[in-house]
């Protein structure tokens, strides 16, 4: 096995030599006429060696007589072959005939460089990254002779692309899945309120769940996002953490489905944003700070302790303040007093494991203008979520939560009891 793979890895650095020779006269013509036109001819004299390889392989060498072979040359024929960008280019496509049936030979070569996923995927890619659908348009028509890529062919692309994710994205299914927390932050997408649900499993894994767009976040929307989570397989008698962002409807629809006693984890950022829009301008940075140590505190007791003192604070400067302040901030301590510390608490204690994907999202359809129906906004935010999704790494601190279940289960089994 081992001189295998030295034998390979020696084939690879002769390779890279040879090719490294070959490159290496062309190197100024690359810096004149450009590097990405450089590269995309390259890609063609690379697909054209490689189909004249396949050729070789099927029909043996040119002229060479030999009656036992089973394919023959049958000149060429106009084709075209997928650019990295997206694009499309026209190449020689070299043509093969069975020499007894007389049908076509299907050069898998050629299919790997025409094939239209390949397309779809660079497409996407170049408007995921901030590429303009217009902007793309005229970056396409430089350079080489292309086909097929006018804005409503790219649109075309974009759609079935984003169609392809949303399938994917509504027929995932929960059933096997044990969540321990499950997070729920709206986001506004046009006109529109888009509520979103991620779930924490016990690894640590974070699965962007479900989504319900709506006018606002208000029950209904809510309620409906719960119930599409439970049909797909959600069980609503699991023992969860649900980390919300204050929304009452939100809540409202949670406590509806899954009983008056869920635990509730208040989003701590949005408990400190809520209060600085009731103070001065010069006072809110002083606040943050000392409510963020308040919640840095280990015990809930200390915690509480210092949020009290805050309070008095606050009620010398704005009574909507502290009325802000005070409304839910139980919950924001709930991670406190179920004992939970550390890299888990910071990761729990706010809806940003959401907010970080909307961020994903919010970079996917930045140059999306013109939001026109929920089924367009359905299609994005399916595609962005799970791209994010992708990119998602396990939960700090998620040995912790084989703790924090033992927790929520004796939690909820004294609720029970009571």
């Amino acid at each position: 096995m081992k001189s295998t793979s030295r034998s390979n890895s020696e084939v690879n650095r002769h390779r890279v030599k040879a090719l490294t020779k070959l490159l290496g006269s062309d190197f100024k013509e690359a810096i004149e006429v450009g590097v990405r036109q450089y590269l995309q001819t390259l890609l063609l004299q690379i697909a054209q060696s490689l189909m004249a390889g396949e050729i070789m392989e099927l029909c043996g060498e040119e002229y060479e007589r030999d009656p036992k072979r089973t394919f023959t040359r049958h000149g060429y024929q106009k084709g075209v072959i997928a650019l990295p960008d997206g694009s499309k280019t026209a190449i020689e496509r070299p043509r093969a005939r069975n020499v007894k049936s007389r049908s076509e030979a299907v050069l898998e070569t050629y299919n790997a460089f025409a094939d239209k996923a390949f397309l779809d995927e660079r497409t996407l890619a170049l408007i995921g990254a901030g590429v303009s659908e217009r902007a793309l348009k005229r970056v396409l028509e430089k350079g080489l002779d292309r086909k097929g890529v006018s804005r409503s062919a790219v649109s075309r692309r974009v759609i079935r692309s984003t169609l392809d994710s949303l399938k994917v994205f509504e027929e995932r299914t929960w059933d096997k899945v044990r969540f321990v927390a499950l997070l729920f932050d709206g986001v506004s997408v046009g006109n529109r309120m888009v509520v979103a649900c991620v779930g924490i499993d016990l690894s640590g894994r974070k699965h962007v769940l479900g989504i319900q767009p709506g006018a606002t976040e208000n029950a209904i929307v809510c309620r409906d996002l719960i119930r599409k989570l439970v049909d797909r397989g959600l069980d609503v008698d699991g023992n969860y953490l649900f980390v919300l962002d204050g929304s009452k409807a939100l809540r409202a629809a949670i406590v509806e489905r899954f009983g008056k006693e869920v635990i509730v984890q208040r989003c701590q950022e949005h408990k400190i944003r809520d209060v600085e829009a009731y103070l001065p301008v010069k006072d809110r940075h002083k606040f943050r700070l000392r409510i963020q140590g308040a919640y840095n505190t280990r015990s809930y007791r200390e915690a509480s302790k210092r949020l009290q003192a805050i309070r008095s604070d606050l009620s010398l400067l704005s009574e909507q303040a502290v009325r802000s302040f005070i409304e839910g901030l139980e919950d924001t301590l709930t991670l406190h007093k179920l004992g939970i510390w550390g890299g888990l608490r910071d990761s729990l204690k706010t809806t940003n494991i959401i907010e970080s994907a909307f961020s994903t999202l919010r970079r996917k359809t930045s140059n999306v203008t013109s939001w026109q129906d929920e089924p367009q906004i359905n299609r994005w935010m399916a595609h962005g979520l799970m791209a994010a999704e992708q990119r998602f790494k396990r939960v700090p601190g998620h040995r912790t939560l084989t703790r924090l279940r033992k927790a929520l289960e004796h939690c909820y089994s004294a609720q029970q009891v009571l």
